[in-house]
């Protein structure tokens, strides 16, 4: 196992699904501060996820994966405004486990689309989303 391959402490923060929408910004966080995706077989130093609630320095977010999966919420570029243009972007499948991260570990790169983050909240809503414990 690589270093940047260890496991983060649980979170002891909940997530509360009453709000109507999702924050909504996309950033790349360390993989090393996520549990999803720890066990690749070809490590990452970054992973994409967008934030479903922020709490002052602690935000909730779901982790991405550009693997297809049916039972995760599904992205395009299209769903979001990015700081920079990425031609080579492809879709993006949200994990419904999500993770409290703080700040620090987070670089900021996008925003998804208003009816794009009302919609993620109410597939959370649907009974898919847990906590990672």
């Amino acid at each position: 196992m690589h270093a940047f391959q260890r496991r983060p402490a649980p979170s002891t923060a909940e997530l509360a699904l009453d709000q109507e929408w999702a924050h909504g910004f996309c950033y790349i966080a360390r993989q090393s501060r996520l549990v999803f995706g720890h066990d690749r077989r070809q490590p990452v130093d970054w992973r994409p996820v967008v934030s479903l609630k922020r709490e002052g320095v602690d935000y909730f977010v779901l982790p991405g994966t550009r693997q297809v999966n049916p039972n995760f919420f599904h992205l395009t570029p299209r769903d979001a405004l990015f700081k920079q243009a990425h031609p080579e972007a492809g879709d993006t499948y949200l994990c419904p486990r999500y993770e409290a991260l703080n700040r620090i570990d987070l670089k900021e790169i996008g925003l998804l689309h208003h009816p794009v983050r009302i919609r993620l909240m109410e597939w959370l809503r649907s009974g898919i989303a847990a906590s990672p414990r």
